[in-house]
C-alpha cells in the first residue's frame, strides 16, 4: 500500500523513518507529505530533500558524480548511525 493511502493506524506502526526526496524526483511532494504525516502523528522521522537530482538517484552512488552526492550521503550515513545506537 502507498505511504499515503495508509491509515494513520497503519502509520503509527512503522518504526523510525528517514525520508530521502530530491529535487527533480517525481515523488517528490508525496515524500514531503508523507513526512508531515508522520511528523503530526509523533512518529520519529526525519527528512531530507537533496536540491539535486531525480527519483532513485541513490542507487547510482558511486558510479555517477553529483556535486553534494557525497555530503548529503554520509548525513543519512550519521542519521541511520545515530538511531541504530538508540535501539
Amino acid at each position: 500500500m502507498p505511504p499515503l493511502a495508509a491509515s494513520d493506524s497503519s502509520l503509527r506502526k512503522l518504526p523510525i523513518t528517514n525520508v530521502m526526496t530530491c529535487e527533480y524526483d517525481v515523488l517528490r511532494d508525496d515524500g514531503i507529505i508523507f513526512y508531515e504525516r508522520m511528523k503530526a502523528l509523533g512518529k520519529r522521522v526525519t527528512h531530507q530533500n537533496w536540491d539535486f537530482g531525480t527519483h532513485a538517484l541513490i542507487n547510482v552512488y558511486g558510479i555517477v558524480e553529483y556535486y553534494r552526492m557525497e555530503w548529503e550521503m554520509n548525513y543519512m550515513f550519521e542519521v541511520i548511525r545515530k538511531v541504530v545506537k538508540r535501539c
